[in-house]
């Protein structure tokens, strides 16, 4: 198999993308960064994976996308199932049927309704996938495919009988794809445009840039201390809300796309980016190892500050990157190895370049 050349400051992107996810998933001890990183971090990762579907194969057929991607995707998801199930074993939990409960939560695979929360993003992303790639098959012109994922958020927004952004109800998120496609569809729609500027010599285009960023750190910082702006300048427009989370969504991912420029020099970040899938696999074994561990060493765990919170969750990701993922792995390729030996003749899942 050819190995695509990495995109560097793609994946300090997903590093700056999981970090957010970790760090607001202290909620509240997290301090101004806990609804920071909500209002766009998810949708950051399905641009980015819109965007790099630039990068797939254009021959490849229906079945060859779906293996790829349910291999790639949904065979980890139901293996990170199996290991939070083991943790609710090894927590003394496991009665009342509560392990086939959770199991049957799996296999429905809805958001904010599984033990590891993080998880349901997997099926979803899957889905998403086999939906772009039918359109892509039947529209062809990334623009349409565009128009058609604003009016799907719209659909999703209006005509539901439940918003999917609040209360998703649906077998593997699908209508949470409803919501979350327009991201993806202009990742893919933009994304060539984004690498022209970004590699762009012209003084008009680093100009461009420069000028942009400048914007959106000046937005991201007005967030960050409770003031969108976005919601002040349009907030006597009626029914202006889905306008609101979108248009700061946007300027919060562009100005990530800055901050990751700033960044890519650093191969950490780079490795921790390439190891997102695994990082959200590996969550919820961290949520249910701190706790313990840090009773036995006799530390509390609560943080006077955000910047306390900050460092606290670089190091639960670096604890994961070298020390979780890596027992993870190798858990998984025996499993592999166990169940479908030909897959050992490719690697293990990962985020593609």
């Amino acid at each position: 198999m050819e190995k695509t050349k990495r995109i560097e400051w793609i994946d300090t992107l997903r590093f700056i993308g999981i970090f957010s996810i970790f760090l607001s998933h202290l909620a509240e001890q997290a301090g101004y960064f806990y609804p920071f990183g909500f209002r766009f971090q998810t949708s950051l990762f399905f641009f980015i994976a819109g965007s790099m579907e630039n990068l797939a194969r254009a021959d490849s057929s229906f079945l060859e996308h779906f293996k790829k991607k349910f291999m790639g995707i949904m065979f980890p998801y139901f293996f990170f199932g199996v290991v939070s199930l083991l943790l609710i074993f090894l927590e003394g939990n496991a009665k009342n049927g509560l392990l086939l409960e959770t199991a049957l939560q799996y296999v429905l695979g809805i958001r904010n309704q599984l033990f590891a929360p993080m998880l349901w993003f997997l099926p979803c992303i899957f889905v998403m996938g086999m939906v772009f790639y039918l359109l892509k098959k039947l529209v062809k012109n990334r623009w349409i495919i565009l128009l058609i994922g604003i009016v799907l958020m719209v659909i999703s927004e209006t005509l539901l009988p439940h918003r999917p952004f609040l209360q998703p109800s649906w077998f593997w998120n699908i209508d949470s794809v409803l919501y979350y496609f327009f991201y993806y569809a202009l990742g893919y729609a933009i994304f060539p445009y984004i690498q022209k500027l970004i590699s762009s010599r012209s003084v008009w285009a680093r100009g461009a840039f420069i000028a942009s960023a400048a914007f959106v750190t000046f937005y991201a910082a007005s967030f960050l201390v409770g003031k969108d702006l976005v919601a002040l300048i349009i907030r006597n427009i009626p029914n202006s809300g889905l306008i609101v989370l979108v248009g700061g969504a946007l300027l919060l991912i562009w100005f990530s796309i800055f901050l990751a420029q700033i960044l890519s020099y650093i191969t950490l970040f780079q490795k921790i980016g390439r190891n997102t899938l695994w990082l959200c696999g590996s969550e919820q074994v961290i949520r249910h190892l701190t706790p313990p561990l840090f009773a036995i060493l006799g530390w509390n765990l609560s943080f006077s500050s955000p910047a306390s919170a900050i460092i606290f969750t670089f190091v639960v990701v670096l604890a994961a990157e070298f020390a979780i993922i890596p027992v993870l792995k190798t858990l998984y390729q025996a499993l592999l190895e166990f169940l479908y030996p030909s897959w050992l003749k490719e690697k293990l899942p990962d985020e593609q370049s």
